[in-house]
């Protein structure tokens, strides 16, 4: 076989891969958007399946109960919200949606800080957070894989962020991490 022919079979292999792909989606986080319970239903076979990526809001019973921990442990007045990111099980035929099977979960937790300058108070705070978190996650959150935190510290109209992985959380507590370096360890941005 020449250049040419192995040349057209592998364009021809990348354009029939490339038409049988299901594209990104990612719907609004809405009312309307549908919220992934905290049960799996019972999935069909997964060649049955033509997948597409998907994301979903994490459901509301989930959310309350990490804010209840949140508060137990003195971090009072905390809003979690999470992201599922997983893949949709579509019907090979109709296209219609038999499932969603998640992967990860990313959550969010904004807190209220009096001074977003205490490096000692903010990490206390990110501390008791990261306990909290790392109880749920990946175990009890919908998907496998470790996602990942966001965590927002408000002072009236402003705030700080931090953006890490469940790992790196673990990371930072295992090494006994404190002020300063615990939010050096999480995000630089502090």
């Amino acid at each position: 076989m020449g250049r040419c022919s192995l040349l057209a079979i592998f364009v021809g292999l990348i354009l029939a891969a490339a038409a049988g792909m299901t594209a990104l989606v990612r719907p609004e986080m809405s009312a309307s958007a549908e919220a992934i319970p905290d049960s799996a239903p019972t999935p069909v076979p997964a060649d049955a399946c033509a997948w597409q990526w998907a994301y979903r809001p994490l459901g509301a019973e989930m959310a309350r109960s990490i804010e209840r921990d949140l508060a137990r442990v003195g971090i009072r007045r905390a809003t979690v919200a999470g992201t599922v990111l997983g893949e949709s099980c579509l019907d090979a035929g109709s296209g219609e949606m038999l499932y969603f099977a998640p992967m990860e979960t990313d959550l969010t937790v904004e807190v209220p800080a009096g001074d977003l300058n205490n490096d000692a108070v903010l990490s206390r705070r990110t501390a008791k957070v990261l306990g909290v978190l790392l109880e749920y996650s990946p175990d009890l959150t919908p998907g496998p894989a470790p996602g990942q935190i966001t965590l927002v510290f408000s002072a009236g109209d402003v705030s700080t962020r931090l953006e890490f992985s469940d790992e790196q959380a673990a990371r930072a507590l295992d090494q006994g991490l404190e002020g300063a370096a615990l939010l050096e360890a999480l995000g630089p941005e502090h």
